[in-house]
């Protein structure tokens, strides 16, 4: 898919998504991924004579989670194995951490008197 189609597709994903949504997604999602909220309007309503906004790709994977679900045909890739430990790290509590830390530990001793 060239560079132009990818981006339009991607338009048109995010203008149905917030069509689903309803009134003030669009402000939300501004908000969520860090941009101004005309950039949204920018994306999907291009003044004229001037191009479209292209969307850029941590953008993309912050929509993505916004809305939990990528574009159809769209595959995003998997996250590092030391990104994804972090991650999911950072999701739990401060007890279930403490947990996890000292499964680690314990698990790295055993490896080293192996």
């Amino acid at each position: 898919m060239k560079q132009d189609n990818a981006q339009k597709h991607l338009r048109n994903w995010l203008t149905d998504k917030l069509k689903e949504r309803g009134h003030g997604t669009a402000a939300l999602l501004a908000d969520y991924i860090k941009v101004h909220r005309n950039v949204i309007s920018k994306i999907i309503s291009p003044a004229k004579g001037v191009g479209p906004r292209m969307i850029k790709a941590d953008e993309l994977a912050k929509m993505i989670d916004f809305f939990g679900e990528a574009p159809p045909g769209f595959t995003p890739p998997l996250p590092e194995p030391r990104e994804e430990l972090f991650f999911l790290y950072n999701s739990l509590s401060v007890e279930q951490q403490a947990a996890i830390l000292a499964l680690l530990r314990a698990f790295v001793r055993a490896e080293k008197q192996e």
